[in-house]
């Protein structure tokens, strides 16, 4: 499972894992400390493992997890000689003689203090914006880890879930996030200002209200039928319409318009309109057998 923490053994009572140090240079690089077939790899590099017995089917796998109010040690596999008594009695005494918040990574850090216990030391640890915006949601909403709440995903989330605060709605800057906050926190200015892509602009007019300065965004095809159907038939968004199934579709659903009905250029769409809308001469002869 590759959960916080893990250890392997080579089943003679030897036991490996990667300490404060180490771990924070592998995370650096981008692995997982926790990864079994990591740990293996890492002293096999350093020489502390033979390169015979660097296959992971020759290690025995363990972790102790987070549970509720406490740790829990957990076999993950047995692979040669069952050692996990031994493999308990190591981890506890382990963790009763490490510095854990040393070990811990935002990650693991808000996992600590949802399920285990809220301590300040492993509160500073959680500088991930993901995880800040969990533990103001699950844990309490704190001024010191709520500004860690820095993308505009998560800013929505919280102005969503937690409470709509200036200081985290400013940090709402994406397109598909200010469409969100107008439609289920508030449809404020600064922010509707945000919308800028044509689906957005689409979803707001017609879920939110229809503001001409948020209409002029719609420039794709395939929103402009969907406005024109949706919300209203207007002649400077249906002039938008230059896809040849989108049109088709428009002199199905909408209105069949001479001017919408000559963008129809591909052969199935063609068809599509003689069966559904009308048998046109001049739509029949693009239909190609």
């Amino acid at each position: 499972m590759c959960q916080f923490f893990s250890f392997v053994s080579n089943g003679q009572g030897k036991f490996f894992y990667l300490n404060s140090r180490q771990r924070k240079e592998v995370r650096e690089s981008g692995e997982n400390p926790d990864s079994h077939s990591f740990i293996i790899e890492y002293f096999q590099k350093k020489g502390e493992l033979a390169i015979g017995n660097s296959v992971e089917d020759k290690f025995n796998k363990y972790e102790f997890v987070f549970k509720e109010r406490g740790f829990k040690f957990i076999v993950d596999q047995i692979n040669t000689k069952d050692d996990s008594e031994e493999a308990e009695k190591f981890v506890e005494n382990l963790f009763e003689n490490i510095k854990l918040e040393d070990y811990l990574d935002s990650y693991n850090a808000y996992f600590y203090c949802r399920y285990i216990k809220d301590r300040p030391e492993i509160r500073k640890l959680i500088t991930d914006s993901y995880y800040a915006y969990y533990y103001c949601l699950n844990v309490k909403d704190r001024p010191e880890i709520r500004k860690n709440i820095t993308d505009s995903c998560y800013a929505y989330y919280y102005c969503l879930n937690v409470k709509d605060r200036p200081e985290i709605r400013k940090n709402i800057t994406d397109s598909c996030y200010a469409y969100h906050y107008c439609l289920n926190v508030k449809d404020r200015p600064e922010i509707r200002k945000l919308i800028t892509d044509s689906y957005n602009a689409y979803f707001y007019c017609r879920y939110i209200k229809d503001r001409p300065e948020i209409r002029k965004l719609i420039t794709d095809s395939y929103n402009a039928y969907y406005y024109c159907l949706n919300v209203k038939d207007r002649p400077e968004i249906r002039k938008l319409i230059t896809d040849s199934y989108d049109a088709y579709c428009y002199c199905l659903d909408v209105k069949d318009r001479p001017e919408i009905r000559k963008l129809i250029t591909d052969s199935y769409d063609a068809y599509l309109y003689c069966k559904n809308v009308k048998d046109r001469p001049e739509i029949r002869e693009l239909i190609i057998n």
